[in-house]
């Protein structure tokens, strides 16, 4: 892939937009089952909270920074109003460099370096000998540009082991950082380069409402040396995350036992999706199928991926469509929650009537 990696001014589509797909298909938001997303169906349940937490200003609580260094295993943190702002912030705050991103992945990582006007060229990352393939040839010709990793990828899945990063960082030049976007990492937290210590130069983002369901209060944390961490803080500005976003994530992040039964639940809601699914797929051969804690990722010709998610959106069922060249598509799947009988019963008749429907018009 060469430096045109899109237009700099396409908008770009996100998982989860019940309003968009409202007013597309004339179903109400809250008719909507939305498995367009990669986010705990099962939330951390939300209790009251004390009313100063929306009165005061909101100031980042020393509790929440131990908490969640803890949680993290390590305290070199920012807390942030979501991961987003640091990937919209970050292209300030770091020297001026070329930067190698993924070709497929989080697209908002090449749409806001390309804003702030930094040459951009891309690796694959579909399969792993390719991709690390490729970032050690770029490494070879020009190791003064900032590398973003997307570990694990959403929606490939590609996972690079944290030794390998930590391997790259110390080969980039001084001034060149390595980015990784570990958004999905909760649920394999001993697979994260957090777990084995960071270098210098790297950059670490987590986000916080993914593994605990709870992705409307904008919370995630950043890890990097002090000196890019007060950069960030500066050009992000004050009072970045919210009193009752603070509150909750001190709760939720102290409570061991409601993580360690989420893990099973994940896993379990997982496993009832898949079998949901798993008819669609025998009439529909993928070419290649990515299983992740929170999401599935099922290549397919472009076609059938289009005719398959517009079905499900009529049905009022939300699927994430990503298009990955003119003849190939993917369908990203979130979790059911096994819990709500009567939302698997009606995925589960929506299957076999997409199989029916379609079948019949081809």
């Amino acid at each position: 892939m060469g430096n045109d990696m899109g237009n700099v001014d396409a908008p770009i589509g996100h998982g989860g937009d019940l309003i968009a797909a409202s007013n597309r298909y004339g179903i109400a938001p809250e008719k909507w089952i939305d498995l367009s997303t990669g986010i705990n169906p099962n939330p951390y349940p939300v209790a009251a909270l004390d009313p100063r937490a929306f009165q005061r200003l909101p100031y980042l609580l020393p509790e929440l920074m131990q908490k969640a260094g803890t949680f993290y295993g390590n305290g070199s943190l920012l807390p942030v109003s979501g991961t987003q702002s640091v990937i919209q912030t970050l292209p300030h705050c770091l020297p001026a460099r070329p930067v190698l991103l993924p070709d497929l992945g989080y697209r908002e990582h090449a749409l806001q370096w390309r804003r702030a006007g930094v040459p951009v060229s891309g690796y694959p990352a579909r399969e792993m000998a390719a991709a690390c393939a490729a970032i050690e040839a770029a490494l070879e010709r020009d190791n003064c540009q900032h590398l973003v990793v997307i570990n694990p990828n959403n929606p490939t899945g590609l996972r690079f082991a944290p030794e390998q990063l930590l391997n790259w960082a110390e080969r980039l030049a001084p001034g060149a950082h390595l980015i990784v976007d570990e958004a999905f990492m909760d649920l394999t937290p001993h697979q994260s380069v957090l777990s084995t210590g960071t270098a210098e130069n790297m950059v670490v983002m987590r986000s916080f409402g993914k593994f605990f369901g709870l992705a409307g209060i904008r919370l995630g944390f950043v890890f990097a040396a002090p000196a890019l961490l007060d950069g960030l803080q500066r050009n992000i500005g004050l009072w970045t995350v919210n009193g009752p976003a603070q509150a909750i994530a001190i709760e939720a992040l102290a409570d061991v036992a409601w993580q360690a039964q989420a893990r099973l639940d994940i896993n379990r809601s997982g496993r009832v999706t898949r079998r949901v699914f798993a008819p669609l797929w025998q009439r529909f051969p993928c070419h290649r199928t990515v299983h992740e804690h929170l999401f599935s990722s099922y290549w397919m010709a472009a076609e059938d991926a289009h005719n398959i998610t517009r079905f499900f959106a009529r049905s009022g069922i939300l699927l994430r469509l990503i298009k990955v060249d003119a003849q190939a598509a993917l369908v990203r799947i979130g979790l059911l929650n096994r819990k709500q009988k009567n939302v698997v019963a009606k995925v589960n008749q929506a299957v076999f009537a997409c199989m029916e429907n379609l079948c019949q018009s081809v």
